[in-house]
């Protein structure tokens, strides 16, 4: 089978994968930046699938595993060498979790696929590996001994992976005016944090947010819409 362009970039988000868990042992902060680009490629490699139209069956499989890959084994690793040092039952504990629970999130998504028009089902994990990210290069976590609460950070995000929650999302969404607000904003304040030197914290905070969201941004309307929609899906 021939790859189309568009799988030259999901191609580059395994290798930012590969990459990323051999930068972990020796510096979190290039491992992290790893991840951080292999979003960006993921991300780039949905828009141009859409622009062109040239989405597929074995391009929609083979981003799954690269997400998988990038989501889910390299944040696991990165948090493994993060709290090694301070003790390593536990390193293995909470670096274990992204990958157990992300990869729970595959295969029930393979076994019995869960879409809802401008919604995902379940804390993205897009979203949960850039919060990680942001999180262990912080600068609260770097300079206070926040370990213990990593574990449970880390806990709440795996288990909002596999979550029935909605979570606001791109694909066929009509963004109302507040929500295009709210973008803007942070697209700003991203931008602003670049400059300033705080860019992990940054994405940590906007992790937390997001993390919430659905009891904040998502009206009462359409959580009874995504409420009827999946219990109809869990018959």
């Amino acid at each position: 089978m021939l790859l189309r362009l568009k799988d030259i970039f999901t191609i580059g988000t395994i290798v930012c994968g590969f990459l990323a868990l051999a930068l972990a042992s020796e510096n979190i902060f290039l491992a992290s930046l790893m991840i951080l680009f292999g979003f960006f490629l993921d991300a780039f490699d949905g828009f141009y699938s859409r622009l062109t139209k040239t989405a597929n069956k074995f391009g929609a499989e083979f981003d799954r595993i690269a997400d998988l890959i990038i989501y889910s084994v390299a944040p696991g690793i990165l948090l493994f060498f993060v709290y090694k040092s301070y003790n390593v039952y536990l390193a293995v504990l909470v670096g274990s979790l992204p990958l157990i629970f992300g990869s729970i999130r595959l295969a029930r998504f393979n076994l019995k696929r869960i879409e809802y028009p401008g919604y995902w089902i379940g804390f993205p994990r897009p979203a949960s590996a850039l919060a990680i990210v942001g999180f262990v290069n912080s600068h609260l976590f770097l300079n206070f001994n926040l370990m213990l609460s990593g574990l449970f950070f880390v806990l709440i995000l795996s288990i909002a992976n596999v979550s029935l929650i909605p979570y606001i999302g791109h694909h066929e969404r009509k963004f109302s005016t507040l929500q295009k607000t709210i973008l803007f904003g942070i697209v700003i304040l991203l931008l602003v944090s670049i400059i300033f030197d705080f860019v992990w914290d940054c994405l940590f905070l906007l992790g937390l947010i997001y993390l919430i969201s659905p009891w904040i941004l998502v009206s009462r309307k359409d959580r009874n819409k995504t409420k009827i929609f999946i219990d109809k899906w869990r018959k």
